[in-house]
């Protein structure tokens, strides 16, 4: 899983506005360095989709040198997201040193781990998209701790995560995923520091607006709350089923013995 407290989650939608993939790019990255350096803040980082938000991407991917594909969820991401998010990192290193101009690397979750390379050690190997637009191969270089992705309730999913800075220009996935999201890592209230990041947002791309702003434990609040009403929906049809059952049961049960009768 992933902490909850004192996570703050702001919301922006550069592709919305007209922005190309390149200064798209180049706003997150900026943002998340200064918005890390603001008092009360002890890291930041942009991620899509964000984990419980209700979308996702399945994509295929291909272990080099094997015939095996796994289907797993992208999520892009900034350099300190795993520290940010309290993601564990199990194996290796994960995206904080890594050098922009490096061929391009991966991380992997634990459940891709156990699927792609089971009883192996994946750091080193390469995976690559399965899809005729994108061939480029990743070396993997670190495991993280499994997370939700769109719900609550879903079973654990794959995860295959690509750092901003070296994805930049491939920025599709932001705008399917209607835009991305900055988590920022707070002292104290994460509330607080809304009014700073806001004035960051204006300093670095005046007029661009941002949207849903809101704390983790909001966001998995609401995602109980669905999912807590989903079970009760359940619940609902089930009952309904049931009643339904028994009328038939007792209609039949009543044709039946209206029939005997009459033969009687």
């Amino acid at each position: 899983g992933f902490r909850r407290q004192n996570l703050l989650i702001v919301r922006i939608d550069t592709g919305a506005q007209g922005y190309s993939q390149e200064r798209g790019a180049r706003f997150f990255e900026q943002l998340e360095e200064q918005v890390g350096t603001l008092p009360g803040v002890h890291s930041a980082s942009v991620v899509a989709p964000l984990p419980l938000s209700f979308v996702g991407s399945g994509r295929d991917l291909l272990v080099a040198g094997t015939s095996r594909t796994i289907n797993a969820q992208l999520r892009i991401v900034g350099r300190r997201y795993f520290g940010t998010m309290g993601i564990p990192l199990l194996k290796g290193r994960d995206f904080r040193d890594i050098n922009v101009s490096s061929p391009p690397v991966a991380v992997i979750s634990r459940a891709m781990a156990d699927l792609a390379f089971p009883n192996e050690n994946p750091i080193g190997r390469r995976i690559g998209w399965q899809n005729e637009k994108n061939k480029q191969a990743y070396e993997i270089v670190g495991v993280v701790g499994d997370t939700k992705s769109k719900t609550i309730g879903e079973a654990l999913k794959p995860c295959f995560y690509e750092l901003l800075a070296q994805n930049g220009k491939d920025l599709e996935g932001f705008r399917s995923f209607g835009g991305a999201s900055l988590v920022i890592k707070t002292a104290g209230n994460p509330r607080s520091i809304t009014p700073l990041v806001r004035r960051e947002v204006e300093r670095l791309e005046p007029g661009l607006p941002i949207y849903g702003v809101e704390t983790m434990e909001e966001q998995v609040g609401r995602s109980l709350v669905l999912a807590r009403l989903a079970t009760w929906f359940l619940g609902v049809f089930g009952l309904l089923a049931v009643a339904l059952s028994a009328v038939g049961l007792y209609g039949l049960m009543s044709y039946s013995v209206t029939a005997r009768t009459r033969e009687i």
